[in-house]
């Protein structure tokens, strides 16, 4: 019986001893990251690299519940000089000012509307989050005029009772090839 008792104890406290590297394990995790990088791609056009989408002014009562989305506006990405290797090509918005909830992109003006981000689009209409590629467009021409014509929009996009003011954001981009 004692030795029952002795072989159950030691066992208690190896189990105990083991616990906190367990506990520790709890609530970590790890993230890998792969990529491929490639030499010869192609260019923003210089009139498409740094744009302004100036989006509509829409009344606050069109943003009141969290969600709701008004006052959408296309723009295009000119992109050209691609090689031969390349096929297709499309934008990969960047996180740069990420509203993290709905990752929409936030309003930067510290004294301008409250309560709406402005929210990237497809052509469609289909939502883009920030951080991620929008759809990829087919590259046709010959020489410097090879390239494609990248076209998405954005609209602002409320976080709940949107409040009168300014809107002003950006979206940083990458060209990406699928």
């Amino acid at each position: 019986m004692k030795l029952r008792i002795l072989g159950i104890s030691i066992a208690a406290a190896l189990g105990a001893v083991a616990l906190p590297a367990s506990a520790a394990q709890v609530g970590t995790g790890k993230v890998n990251f792969e990529g491929t990088l490639i030499p010869n791609t192609c260019k923003v056009a210089p009139a498409s690299e740094d744009q302004t989408v100036l989006l509509p002014t829409v009344s606050t009562q069109s943003l009141i519940t969290e969600g709701d989305t008004a006052g959408s506006r296309a723009f295009e990405i000119d992109v050209i000089e691609c090689p031969d290797t390349i096929d297709e090509v499309q934008a990969h918005f960047e996180i740069t000012n990420m509203e993290p909830k709905y990752r929409t992109l936030k309003n930067l003006e510290s004294t301008g509307a409250q309560n709406v981000t402005v929210q990237l689009l497809e052509a469609d209409g289909t939502p883009i989050q920030a951080g991620s590629a929008g759809t990829a467009f087919p590259v046709t021409g010959a020489g410097a005029t090879r390239g494609a014509t990248l076209v998405y929009g954005g609209q602002y996009f409320s976080l709940g009772g949107a409040t009168s003011g300014v809107v002003k954001t950006f979206a940083e981009f990458t060209l990406a090839y699928p």
